[in-house]
């Protein structure tokens, strides 16, 4: 056993080219069958024959192993190695888990709360627009008729009262829009500097393994 030292940069590259060879290994022959009378396969002698059957299985067992060595090493440097990621610390193995996967909750939950906000806005702009001037100029009609001598500030005073009264506002303890915005800037922020946080931690972190 001896141990070996790689940057996770170099463990990753290993890794991709593993996967592709121990693919390309599988079509070998690790066991195979011959008449009890015959001294070749494919024109080698059994004997020669048999250790390219072990030859290939421990070539994808030692490709297998290294791979694994190399995988474990990295998670355990993932979630130790501490970066930075648009000025907030995380591990490695938790920015790529943001990045992944936890994003994409943050995103569905800014899209609702976008969604609600512009939906909440409509409608108190609709109750509060022309809707709520004819209501205010229907109810004025009812208190005043069709008197032509009414005083103008008696009816701006009605007015702005039966506004006052029937206007609708948004509850909005969250301060919804505020935290839409700062939700957006931390997306674009995290996503604009995950990338190359992880690539330089990558081609800059050592790890250590045993095979």
């Amino acid at each position: 056993m001896e141990t070996r030292k790689m940057t996770v940069h170099e463990g990753l590259s290993k890794i991709k080219t593993a996967d592709s060879r121990i693919n390309k290994l599988m079509n070998d022959n690790f066991i195979n069958v011959a008449k009890k009378s015959a001294d070749k396969i494919n024109g080698v002698s059994i004997e020669e024959y048999k250790k390219t059957l072990i030859s290939s299985l421990d070539k994808i067992t030692d490709i297998i192993k290294e791979t694994n060595a190399i995988k474990a090493a990295i998670s355990r440097s993932n979630a130790a190695t501490v970066i930075s990621v648009a000025g907030v610390k995380m591990t490695v193995a938790e920015a790529i888990y943001m990045w992944k996967y936890g994003i994409n909750t943050q995103k569905s939950l800014l899209n609702e709360m976008r969604e609600q906000y512009i939906a909440a806005q409509d409608t108190v702009d609709r109750h509060n627009g022309a809707e709520l001037d004819k209501r205010a100029e229907q109810f004025v009609a009812s208190i005043y008729g069709s008197k032509e001598k009414v005083d103008a500030k008696d009816v701006d005073e009605v007015i702005k009262k039966f506004k006052e009264q029937n206007s609708w506002v948004l509850i909005d303890p969250n301060k919804l829009w505020d935290r839409i915005q700062r939700m957006e800037k931390e997306i674009y922020e995290f996503e604009s500097a995950v990338d190359s946080a992880i690539q330089i931690s990558n081609a800059t972190t050592v790890i250590e393994f045993d095979v």
